[in-house]
């Protein structure tokens, strides 16, 4: 009996072992040296904290970029996904919070009843249940730290993808800037090389000037009106270039401006 006993207490203890789950040691980083301040800083920063980043674009003072960032912003897909996702990490990381806590339910009844002519009665029921499973091999903290883990990635995710977004918005718009500029002096120089074509035609008429220098301002007249593609910078003429070289038919002629 008394060896009965004994190896029945084995069988228990190693199937308890067998089924012990420890939780994971901490992880210890070796600590890095870090510079306590950058070891050059902008003139004047000195001493001042630095400004949040979370909203640059507002930097360019531009109230229609900072319109179109936000816009983005708000209906971008990208950005919906990497919000539901961190909705539901937190959500599953809360469900884990609670398996760590007490479970208490409730419940209530009300019964009316009459039998054989009899007076009615009321019966009323009420219970309350209580319970709690304590975490012995820290299998439930371990699942929650995952879920932790798991939310705090979801967050950088969106962070992430808050960023693309706005990026690309920026750079786009910047580029349009960029190129109603480049739109905007392409149609000064056209003035300037039409005002300087007719003052040409006029020194022709008067008899101040060749007709080898009225080719030449006409020339320089069709190069800045026909412009490159939007964005690319054009390719001026030698005409236009050197303001010293005419070129036609047969080559080119040297002129004296």
């Amino acid at each position: 009996m008394l060896l009965g006993r004994s190896l029945l207490l084995v069988l228990v203890a190693a199937g308890v072992s067998g089924c012990t789950t420890l939780p994971p040691k901490e992880l210890v980083l070796p600590e890095t040296p870090v510079p306590a301040s950058w070891s050059s800083s902008a003139p004047g920063s000195s001493g001042q904290a630095a400004a949040s980043l979370a909203q640059w674009w507002q930097r360019f003072n531009d109230p229609q970029l900072t319109a179109l960032v936000e816009q983005a912003l708000q209906v971008n897909t990208s950005i919906r996904s990497a919000q539901s996702a961190l909705l539901q990490s937190r959500a599953l990381r809360d469900v884990k919070t609670a398996g760590l806590m007490p479970g208490v339910s409730g419940s209530a009844s009300a019964q009316r009843s009459q039998t054989n002519g009899n007076d009615a009665t009321n019966s009323f029921r009420a219970g309350l249940d209580a319970s709690w499973e304590p975490d012995i091999f820290g299998g439930k903290r371990s699942a929650l730290g995952v879920a932790e883990a798991d939310a705090q990635a979801a967050e950088a995710s969106l962070a992430d993808v808050q960023v693309s977004v706005a990026a690309e918005v920026a750079l786009a718009y910047i580029q349009l800037r960029g190129q109603q500029t480049q739109l905007v002096i392409a149609a000064s120089n056209l003035a300037s090389q039409q005002e300087t074509l007719q003052i040409t035609q006029w020194r022709l008429q008067a008899g101040l000037t060749t007709s080898l220098h009225l080719v030449s301002d006409a020339v320089c007249h069709t190069c800045s009106g026909s412009g490159a593609e939007p964005g690319t910078q054009p390719t001026p003429c030698p005409v236009c270039a050197g303001r010293g070289v005419v070129e036609d038919d047969q080559g080119f002629f040297d002129q004296d401006r």
